[in-house]
């Protein structure tokens, strides 16, 4: 391990500028609004209806034709009766037959144009246009809301998983940062054992002490200033405890003279590993956080081109709901 090893989780290399960046474009986003085209009732004010056909024209002039003919016949038929009753008109009594005569064939003519009713199924056909026109245009309407509130859902399901992602990438940071203090201690304390392992514990060091002492002391594995720690010092007999408190001091004075050195490497591959997590770790996110970006950009896109597509189908649909409506409404 190097000595970038707690400064490669800052700066450029932590990814954390380009976090910071790529979160400021997901706050900037924005997907624009897609109001409903305006449908206006003073489209249907300057059509005109479509004309009925021309066997339902002919059907309507001949049925009133012939229900005047038989209004008329049934009005001849009941005068002649009064004046054929009363005797004031020689021939009031044929009239009066000729007139009911008239009246059932003119109603047997009225009867069968009635019962053909071709101006009727017309008219009928009309209004259900205008009735299926009206759940399209309604249709229509609910499906433009719901589509716009999809593509926001979509949007929104994006910013949610960014921040998800920023808090993800926030601790994994502050994790990596206090895994850097505790490597840091750690390296540390390798130095300082490294240090402490050059001062061995013999006559040169401690002239006072007996040669019994010194083999004392390398059975219990006290050999160099390293080795001299509370418990080692615990294990000795009772009566050597003054050689365990001579050897603390020697050990407090020695830590007294050693430097840490940052840059200098160390045998532990910990820190190597935790660096390695972390900018792997810090990779995916970024990745995902653009891959996101890139997302929300096509949902934009998709979006003005459903739209757009829509605007021209609404104005279409209104102009047949429109033509329809006023269809309905002619009078035969």
């Amino acid at each position: 391990e190097t000595s970038g090893g707690s400064g490669g989780t800052s700066g450029g290399t932590s990814g954390g500028g380009e976090l910071e960046q790529l979160w400021r474009q997901y706050r900037a986003f924005e997907l624009p609004a897609y109001p409903l085209p305006a449908m206006s009732a003073s489209v249907a004010a300057g059509m005109t209806p479509r004309p009925l056909p021309r066997e339902v024209l002919r059907d309507v002039k001949w049925g009133r034709r012939l229900l005047v003919a038989l209004l008329a016949s049934l009005a001849l038929a009941g005068g002649a009766g009064v004046m054929w009753w009363f005797e004031t008109f020689p021939y009031a009594g044929l009239a009066a037959v000729l007139g009911l005569n008239l009246a059932v064939v003119f109603a047997a003519m009225w009867s069968v144009i009635q019962i053909n009713a071709r101006a009727t199924q017309e008219m009928r056909s009309r209004r259900q246009l205008y009735r299926n026109r009206s759940r399209t245009v309604n249709d229509f309407v609910h499906r433009w809301k719901s589509d716009e509130q999809a593509y926001q859902d979509a949007v929104q399901r994006w910013l949610d998983r960014a921040e998800r992602l920023r808090d993800n990438f926030t601790a994994v940071r502050n994790t990596r940062e206090q895994e850097s203090h505790n490597i840091e201690s750690v390296r540390r304390q390798a130095q300082l054992d490294a240090f402490l392992r050059d001062f061995p514990v013999d006559a040169q060091a401690f002239a006072d002490f007996t040669p019994a002492q010194l083999m004392l002391l390398r059975s219990y594995g006290v050999q160099t200033a390293c080795d001299v720690t509370a418990e080692a010092i615990a294990q000795l007999p009772q009566r050597e405890q003054a050689l365990g408190e001579s050897l603390m001091h020697w050990r407090v004075r020695l830590e007294g003279e050693f430097h840490f050195d940052p840059s200098k490497p160390t045998t532990s591959s910990v820190a190597t590993r935790a660096d390695l997590h972390f900018a792997q770790s810090a990779q995916q996110v970024l990745a995902e956080l653009r891959l996101g970006l890139d997302e929300l950009d096509k949902v934009r896109s998709d979006a003005a081109a459903h739209f757009a597509r829509q605007h021209d189908a609404a104005h279409e649909l209104w102009l047949d709901y429109s033509q329809a409506k006023v269809d309905s409404t002619i009078e035969l």
